[in-house]
């Protein structure tokens, strides 16, 4: 192998660690993201069921691991 190789295969592994910093840097912003679109696609869910529904009084409830819509 020579010098060129392994500085070509040096880079690659530098290259590589650094899009896995990356990806574990902005984890908690990217887990964020995802919670906050979710409550948003709850929010809509539950709004299109109200009208559909032709119901007034609607109660969307967050627990710790799921929810649930009261009526």
């Amino acid at each position: 192998m020579s010098i060129g190789q392994v500085v070509q295969t040096a880079a690659a592994f530098v290259t590589g660690q650094n899009c896995f910093n990356w990806l574990l840097n902005n984890y908690p912003s990217i887990a964020d993201w995802l919670s906050s679109s979710n409550r948003v696609a709850i929010g809509r869910k539950a709004f299109e069921l109200r009208d559909v529904l032709s119901i007034e009084n609607i109660a969307v409830q967050a627990l710790p691991s799921s929810f649930s819509i009261q009526f």
